[in-house]
């Protein structure tokens, strides 16, 4: 099975670290950023088994917004 990773939520898959030279550099390091904390919330029970995830609440949670 093949886990959605942050590393393939960005164009290209590019592991590299972020760097602000490179455009979208600091959208990987936010998407990064969000999914590891959403991952140990859910993991350390933060966030209840089986419950919705709305998506407004996880926005507000992370600090990211909805854009493309």
């Amino acid at each position: 099975m093949n886990a959605r990773t942050p590393d393939n939520l960005t164009m290209g898959g590019d592991k590299s670290s972020a760097d602000a030279s490179v455009p979208g550099a600091n959208m990987r390091s936010l998407i990064e950023s969000a999914f590891h904390r959403l991952r140990a919330d859910i993991v350390e029970g933060r966030l209840a088994a089986g419950a919705r995830l709305a998506i407004e609440d996880l926005k507000s949670r992370y600090g990211v917004s909805g854009g493309t």
